[in-house]
């Protein structure tokens, strides 16, 4: 635990030291990113526009594409970033941005850019994982009602054990309720 939280603030230092030395860093684009299990298509969508809202991200969903469009404004600048989907992966990656000092030639953008994506990525990853318990949860639960359920007897059944019962009442195996009283 001690070292994730050094790695973290070790990052968080050199993003702090490469924005006030030079003011822009290396643009990343988060490239094709597996999802473990293999989920429908809307499960992906819903977990991405729930962790884009999560992030306070504006977004517009174009699923004949797969794709999601995605925006987010503070006050000074703007981001675009596009977030393209299917069932098997995701990718996030850069689309527009305004005063954040993009450079298409060297690839760089102002560091704040690379903090945005990556707790966005984070927070994918994390309702990734949440969608697929609550899809295992919830298809244990229908395999343990299946398991619980017994079927109403048939007729062939009642009338079966019908039989087995007046057998069983001429050999005064059984005592029935109607004899007690």
């Amino acid at each position: 635990m001690q070292l994730k939280s050094i790695t973290v603030l070790l990052l968080v230092s050199l993003i702090s030291l490469v924005s006030t030395g030079c003011g822009t860093v290396k643009k990343i684009n988060i490239p094709k990113q597996n999802i473990q299990r293999v989920m429908g298509d809307k499960d992906v969508a819903r977990a991405i526009t729930t962790a884009l809202k999560k992030q306070k991200w504006h977004y517009k969903e174009e699923p004949k594409s797969k794709t999601i469009v995605a925006s987010i404004h503070k006050s000074g600048w703007d981001l675009k970033i596009a977030i393209d989907y299917s069932k098997n992966s995701y990718s996030v990656n850069y689309n527009s941005s305004h005063n954040l000092k993009y450079d298409a030639e060297s690839n760089t953008i102002h560091p704040i850019y690379n903090v945005f994506v990556s707790q966005l990525n984070r927070q994918l990853q994390y309702e990734l994982q949440r969608v697929k318990v609550v899809k295992e949860e919830k298809g244990e639960e229908q395999r343990e009602s299946k398991a619980q359920f017994v079927p109403h007897n048939t007729s062939s059944q009642v009338s079966a054990e019908k039989k087995a019962m007046k057998i069983a009442q001429k050999r005064e195996e059984i005592i029935t309720p109607v004899e007690i009283w």
